[in-house]
């Protein structure tokens, strides 16, 4: 009799488990492209090998930026770590944020989706190291990361936000890509990439852009938040046209 209930308290907890992590499944963003879709092997190349001299002169540039990093800095850089659109608060005010935006929220999770979906496979395929791994007296002021650096996935994220809501607040255009560049470039800054690594992800999300601009999805998608984003702020269609 024991046995029996102790068979079914297990069965419970598993099926309890089950109900639980589906709804977290559920909730899995979908890219609006992916890698077949992309391949931006064939759009940044190779990274340069390891024992370059532009790979040396890469290390000697983080040195310089890690012996430059201030507190402040460093805080910038680790905040910078979550991939979230609403970083760019800084630039759009405090209506910009997740609690009141449901359609721009859905909307940039599908965009962080797809960054990963087409950067994925090419940092697999190069598994460029890490610059904090060739040369030790790098140390890294965030989370070591454990994937390949060639191309930079967050500077290919935080280009695509800047790009992304540039053209849908055009009137803050060039502070929005100031901050997007901000964004990226604060993962060489915190000793994670190599400036080249960044400069792949601004290339490839330039490629990303004009795919997406062919998706059907997208483009409902991006119309549906930049409305929704755009009477947030209280933008209207004429400062829109005047700002384009």
């Amino acid at each position: 009799m024991q046995v029996a209930h102790s068979r079914f308290l297990k069965t419970g907890l598993i099926l309890l488990c089950l109900s639980l992590a589906i709804p977290s499944l559920a909730k899995e963003a979908k890219p609006f492209i992916n890698a077949e879709k992309l391949d931006i092997r064939q759009v940044i190349g190779a990274p340069p090998a390891n024992d370059s001299p532009d790979t040396r002169a890469e290390l000697a540039t983080l040195e310089a930026l890690q012996n430059k990093r201030t507190t402040r800095d460093e805080a910038r850089i680790l905040a910078d770590t979550r991939e979230k659109v609403w970083r760019f608060a800084e630039v759009l005010g405090t209506h910009f944020n997740a609690r009141s935006l449901p359609k721009t929220k859905s909307f940039f999770k599908r965009v962080v989706a797809t960054s990963r979906a087409v950067v994925a496979p090419a940092k697999q395929y190069w598994m460029r190291p890490r610059p904090f791994t060739v040369d030790d007296k790098l140390i890294p002021s965030i989370k070591h990361p454990t994937s390949g650096s060639w191309p930079s996935r967050h500077a290919t994220t935080g280009t695509l936000f800047g790009l992304i809501l540039a053209d849908m607040i055009p009137e803050k255009r060039e502070a929005l890509l100031e901050r997007a560049k901000e964004f990226a470039d604060n993962r060489a800054f915190g000793g994670v990439h190599y400036p080249s690594d960044i400069e792949a992800g601004r290339r490839t999300a330039a490629a990303i852009i004009v795919k997406l601009k062919e998706d059907s999805n997208f483009v409902k998608a991006f119309n549906d938040a930049r409305d929704e984003l755009r009477k947030k702020l209280h933008l209207d269609e004429a400062s829109l046209e005047t700002s384009q």
